[in-house]
């Protein structure tokens, strides 16, 4: 048992609670450089000349270094002092997030939009590992559910602040001033995790030598029982050889991966040969670690996890319904403002001569309209105001998807009251969800724009919900690898969803219109669900194999 455990009180205090607001306003900053980009995507467009479908992969940037680098950063925040890792990412991811506003060509604006997904893969791991450390068991859940609500907070407020900013100075100053917040995070970490508290996150010499030793004789109990691993557990030539193996594997692996995309791209297929690369490099480490033997995965302790689950059903049946949730989720972040600019007429918000008849709707009319006199009496993006109106106007489904985090797990638990299991409880809440999120489909054919955001605000509570519901399943696949399994799901739904961005940019361009995309987006969570109600196994009980 490490030192921070032994020291962990039986009651949280002040100044921990204090540190898990601090991880919620990291979130909220996380999400806001996420998201800031979705909402200048006309002002982006216009001024580099670039179409939907390359404004695609200028969004895949981000979710492709996003998803590479979930796993490495919950392996690095697993094993270093988590305070300097935290800072050094948020410090990174906010440098990335400034630099987007400075940025002179189209490609360094996508390198640096890498980098923010770089930095930003770091912020779950952490947080998590901050409040494990920090907070008691009983505890952990609120501490959790703090910083994650930091997210939804995100979603809504980037639509309030960006679009005006945008509108009154244009979008870089927009991308500098939101990526300087991060500083004032950074100041108040630093004087928060300092003496008793700081002691708890942080890692010291003799904690890194108490696990090292317990990983050891993990090892040896694990190795010991297992027919498979047939070399001598304390002969350090054999275990130097396993390295070697392992590692040599990884490379060759790796090598292979790139030379798959380099042909991929030689034979025409551009910045897709990229996406095909990576896909390859994930997709194939799994079935790398399915196949190979045990003694082979032995020379690395991540290979070994990675083989434990790359053999079980619920991990593999989970991988299903996180690129169906995770590629709905990010369609609503990313394109639904250019969809309400592109697609919707919001004149009557603004222009008194074309206001609807509905009372709602001439409320609304009545605040918008002065806000659209403040945005054309500034620079910027004055001359079109209905365009920041429209992007404002996301901020009302995800707003919904504040509740449908909540609403979600609410309804699991009362339903669990009247079936046989907790988890058959979630697959109908999941199943209700997918009905909510297939009101999407009907948004292209409405007329009012009243109706189009209650449909887009249903759609979003029910993706909201899904993925609350999602999630505690995948608690349930390994108690030993909960953060792995998190991460590799996470990694393979942002992967697919980095892979849909440029298709949904080529659709639009191609078809002037949405159409197609929220019809993909309305069935894709009955896939999910479809896969898990085939590959959970509902007759039996948790996973404890792995």
């Amino acid at each position: 048992m490490s030192i921070n455990n032994q020291s962990t009180p039986l009651k949280a205090d002040r100044r921990a609670w204090g540190v898990c607001w601090l991880l919620f306003a990291s979130t909220t900053l996380c999400y806001m450089d996420r998201q800031a980009i979705a909402l200048v995507a006309v002002n982006i467009k216009s001024e580099f000349h670039i179409n939907n479908e390359m404004f695609g992969w200028v969004i895949s940037a981000f979710a492709l270094s996003y998803a590479l680098f979930q796993v490495p950063a919950g392996f690095l925040a697993d094993r270093y002092d988590v305070r300097r890792t935290y800072a050094i990412a948020v410090l990174a991811w906010s440098i990335a997030a400034i630099a987007m506003g400075f940025a002179p060509t189209l490609l360094i604006l996508m390198l640096l939009r890498a980098a923010l997904g770089v930095g930003e893969a770091f912020n779950w791991p952490c947080a998590l590992k901050t409040t494990e450390r920090l907070l008691p068991p009983a505890d952990r859940s609120l501490g959790n559910g703090i910083f994650n609500s930091g997210a939804a907070v995100g979603a809504v407020l980037t639509p309030l602040i960006v679009p005006i900013v945008a509108a009154r100075f244009g979008w870089r100053v927009a991308f500098a001033i939101v990526g300087g917040l991060g500083f004032a995070w950074l100041a108040a970490w630093v004087a928060s995790v300092r003496g008793e508290t700081g002691r708890k996150i942080g890692r010291s010499p003799a904690d890194d030598q108490a696990d090292t030793e317990q990983d050891r004789t993990d090892r040896y109990l694990s190795h010991k029982s297992d027919p498979d691993s047939n070399f001598p557990v304390g002969d350090s030539r054999s275990r130097l050889h396993q390295h070697l193996l392992t590692y040599s594997i990884f490379l060759i692996h790796t090598i292979v991966s790139s030379l798959i995309g380099i042909a991929c791209y030689r034979s025409g297929l551009g910045l897709y040969a990229i996406w095909i690369a990576i896909a390859v490099f994930m997709v194939d480490l799994l079935i790398l670690a399915a196949i190979l033997p045990r003694r082979v995965l032995a020379g690395a302790e991540w290979a070994e996890s990675l083989g434990e689950l790359a053999r079980n059903r619920r991990f593999l049946t989970l991988a299903i319904v996180s690129i169906s949730v995770n590629v709905c989720w990010h369609f609503l972040i990313n394109w639904l403002p250019s969809y309400l600019q592109q697609d919707r007429d919001w004149r009557f918000l603004i222009d008194p001569p074309v206001r609807s008849g509905w009372a709602i709707e001439r409320g609304i009319a009545t605040v918008l309209s002065a806000l659209s006199k403040l945005i054309q009496s500034g620079g910027g993006d004055a001359a079109s105001p209905e365009r920041t109106i429209a992007a404002m106007l996301s901020a009302i489904p995800f707003l919904a998807a504040d509740f449908g985090n909540l609403l979600g797990g609410a309804a699991s638990r009362k339903t669990s009251r009247y079936v046989s299991s907790p988890a058959a409880a979630r697959g109908i809440v999941m199943f209700i969800s997918a009905l909510l999120i297939f009101s999407a489909v009907f948004v292209v054919k409405v007329e009012s724009a009243t109706i189009v955001l209650a449909l887009l605000a249903i759609t979003a509570l029910g993706a909201a919900s899904y993925m609350a519901n999602y999630f505690a399943f995948c608690q349930e696949v390994s108690r030993r690898h909960t953060g792995l399994v998190v991460g590799y799901l996470g990694a393979l739904g942002n992967l697919f969803a980095a892979g849909f961005h440029p298709f949904a940019g080529k659709v639009r361009d191609q078809t002037g219109s949405f159409g197609l995309l929220f019809l993909i987006v309305g069935i894709l969570p009955f896939i999910g669900v479809a896969a898990l109600g085939l590959g959970w196994g509902w007759s039996s009980g948790t996973n404890e194999s792995t």
